[in-house]
This record gives structure tokens, sequence and C-alpha cells, in this order.
């Protein structure tokens, strides 16, 4: 573990400049996941675009941890396009790399394994910030659908928290703070444990 954790890491090295505001957040919910012994990442939304660090290439950097640390990632997009993307991304981790074409709340009503650390990212937010209640409410929807895999030592991450109206992430915070969990990082992306 000490090679993922310490400053001037591989994972430092690899991704810090590249994640940019998404770094902080990211290093500590993977390093919560790998202290707690997780096991399965999933994730809601894709990557899009080749190299779209902008965009965070979470699934890029997921399918790395998990195949350094033998686990498992569940990435699931609605679009078969933005999937075939994220395999082009992702070629050399496809053994550590679960691909799903489907909506994200039947995927997560459908889905039986524990999840360790849950990423939710699908249905972007609108950058004029017109109306954030869709995206808003999609989050939260799929983090209710996950509830039943998580355990007490579950890591969830959202991203584009840091956006006018509270961002994407605004009533699922509320939903976590209401129902028990503790927010450990807040920026770019919000971080929650038990």
């Amino acid at each position: 573990m000490k090679n993922f954790l310490f400053v001037d890491s591989w994972f430092e090295r690899e991704f810090k400049e590249k994640s940019d505001s998404r770094y902080p957040t990211f290093k500590a919910a993977i390093n919560l996941f790998l202290q707690s012994g997780g096991e399965n990442i999933v994730e809601t939304g894709t990557t899009r675009m080749l190299n779209d660090w902008g965009a965070g290439y979470s699934t890029y950097l997921f399918a790395v941890v998990a195949k350094t640390f033998g686990k498992h990632l569940w990435t699931v997009d609605i679009d078969p396009k933005n999937i075939e993307v994220c395999k082009q991304a992702t070629k050399d981790y496809v053994d550590c790399v679960t691909y799903e074409v489907a909506d994200s709340h039947i995927f997560l009503s459908r889905f039986s394994l524990p999840i360790d650390l849950l990423y939710l990212d699908s249905v972007d937010f609108p950058l004029d910030g017109s109306n954030p209640l869709p995206c808003q409410e999609h989050q939260l929807k799929e983090f209710q659908l996950a509830e039943k895999n998580l355990n007490d030592k579950s890591v969830v991450l959202l991203d584009d928290n840091n956006f006018p109206s509270g961002g994407k992430t605004k009533l699922t915070k509320v939903y976590l703070m209401e129902t028990g969990w503790r927010c450990v990082l807040d920026s770019q992306q919000s971080l929650f444990i038990r």
C-alpha cells in the first residue's frame, strides 16, 4: 500500500497533474477503499473521450488501481458509443473492468455485489446552470438504488460538486448527511464515508 499512499508515489507522479482539482478526492477515496480492504468499484457515467482529463478520466484511473491492486471495476453508461471509447481508453485493463451499456438506475437496481467504492458521475450538469434539478435528482436516485450494496466501510465519491446551485451533488449530499454519512472532503468532488 505504501507505494500508493505516500508523497512522490507512482500514483502521484501519474495522476496528480492530470487529475488537477480532482486529485485530492481521488487519492483520498482510493486510499480509504484500499485501507478498508475493498474489492469492488462501481462507476456511473463512463469515459467518453480519450485523454479527457478535464472531465476526470476516472474510468482509466480506477482501471489502473483495479489492475494494480487486484480489484474490479464496473462502469456503466447509457450510450454504447461512450462504452466503446471507454474500452479503447482502458484496453490494457479489460481483465479487471466490466463494461455495461445500461441506464444507471436499472443497472444499480439489479446489481447484487457489495459496492466498496461508489463513484457517481452520470448525467451532465448544465454548464449554463439553467436547470440543475434533473441531474441532481438522477444522482440522488442512483445513490438510493446503490444503498442496498453499501456497507460500513464503503466509500462514496460524487463528481461535479463545485458548480452553481449546488452542482450535481446537492440533493445527494443532503440525503447522505441525513442518513449518517460523513463528508471527508468537499471540493470539485465530494467524498463521504460512514
